[in-house]
């Protein structure tokens, strides 16, 4: 499987991945691609600015990264192991890291994750613009996925349910991970 396993690999492997989520997939939509090439370019086609986490030389820290001169982007977090790939680090437009002390270079993807969702939600960058007919069929994919038996419960109510996956069907989401 690809290093990067969050942009691509097998569903297997991406149960694998999320193992340690501890339930908090259930509040994800995830969109599987086969390689990180394909990751890359769908992201690109949709208008994201691509930045990555990166230790090498020519990172600067999160900090000096002008957020909103970004316009929407695609964060991607290299694992604490090995970090990016060489691909992703061609693709992207920026790479940034985390400032630390003492003497680790590196956290995990979800602790860097949290570090810095909460220095752009300080700074007012993050932004909820999911409006209308999209935000109520996520927040109704959200409920299903925390409601036991909820799929049941929407076709005893009289709902149409198409399918076990439920957000599927809307935007080529995959309900479970």
């Amino acid at each position: 499987m690809d290093q990067n396993a969050f942009l691509g690999g097998t569903g297997s492997g991406r149960k694998k991945t999320m193992g340690s989520a501890m339930g908090a997939q259930k509040w994800m939509s995830l969109k599987q691609h086969a390689t990180t090439t394909s990751c890359l370019e769908d992201l690109k086609k949709d208008g994201y600015t691509l930045i990555a986490t990166d230790l090498s030389s020519n990172s600067v820290p999160m900090s000096e990264i002008n957020w909103r001169s970004l316009g929407p982007c695609a964060i991607i977090m290299g694992n604490e192991l090995d970090g990016i790939s060489e691909e992703v680090r061609e693709a992207v437009s920026q790479t940034f890291y985390i400032p630390m002390k003492g003497f680790a270079e590196s956290l995990n993807v979800s602790v860097a994750s949290a570090v810095l969702c909460s220095m752009m939600e300080s700074r007012g960058i993050l932004d909820d613009k999911i409006e209308g007919l999209e935000r109520d069929l996520i927040l109704l994919t959200w409920l299903a996925r925390t409601v036991p038996s909820s799929l049941a419960i929407l076709k005893a109510h009289g709902f149409e349910v198409g399918s076990k996956q439920l957000y599927e069907s809307v935007c080529g989401f995959t309900t479970r991970p």
